[in-house]
């Protein structure tokens, strides 16, 4: 059974006036790193949605970097909203049996995890790792709930209230970095100084 793993990086990262897909620790992307941490779990098709204003000369090195790992998709109609975004990439991986959705802006993602989410999955569901009863990310969808996306006739919805539809499965985790987002300057600094004074726990 194949999985699959799509990157949502489809908007305009307007409060980080930064590309969030780009973004570094130590010379390296964070989302190369966690492309790496997908491959390391035998997830070979990995799909990025990426907005149109990235394919260019400024971002090019990167661009390049990314490609050497995944299927670079380019979203030419952002404002069609992040519906749109993982329709883009449920398209490049309707022939595999479950998918994990990722955030690009979801900075730390654990091996461990993925494998107990692969494990957890069947048909009609979906898993979800929970911290203290809080939801995180990634998502992993299964075959049934790819095809019933891709099907949709419009953009008009939202991930989670489609969810509702299916079985959904919680696999609890102790980790806190599942919950992590960065959406601005601020959350990245504070991301990297936790990162450098604390690390992070992967113990589930």
């Amino acid at each position: 059974m194949e999985t699959a793993v799509i990157f949502l990086g489809g908007g305009n990262s307007c409060r980080m006036n930064y590309p969030k897909a780009f973004l570094k620790i130590d010379n390296s992307m964070i989302l190369e790193n966690n492309l790496n941490t997908y491959s390391s779990v035998d997830i070979k098709k990995k799909v990025i949605i990426l907005n149109q204003n990235l394919f260019q000369n400024k971002w090019l090195k990167n661009i390049r970097t990314l490609q050497k790992k995944a299927t670079l998709i380019q979203n030419n109609f952002p404002d069609l909203g992040r519906s749109y975004s993982i329709y883009l990439g449920l398209k490049q991986i309707e022939d595999c049996n479950s998918c994990f959705i990722q955030n690009v802006d979801n900075p730390e993602i654990s091996e461990e995890l993925l494998i107990v989410m692969k494990k957890s999955i069947s048909e009609n569901s979906y898993v979800v790792p929970v911290h203290k009863n809080k939801a995180g990310h990634p998502i992993l969808i299964s075959k049934t709930i790819i095809e019933y996306l891709i099907k949709k006739e419009n953009f008009n919805w939202i991930l989670k209230d489609e969810l509702k539809k299916f079985h959904k499965k919680l696999v609890p985790i102790k980790d806190i970095d599942v919950t992590l987002n960065i959406n601005t300057p601020d959350d990245f600094e504070k991301y990297i100084m936790n990162k450098k004074r604390f690390g992070f726990e992967t113990l589930f």
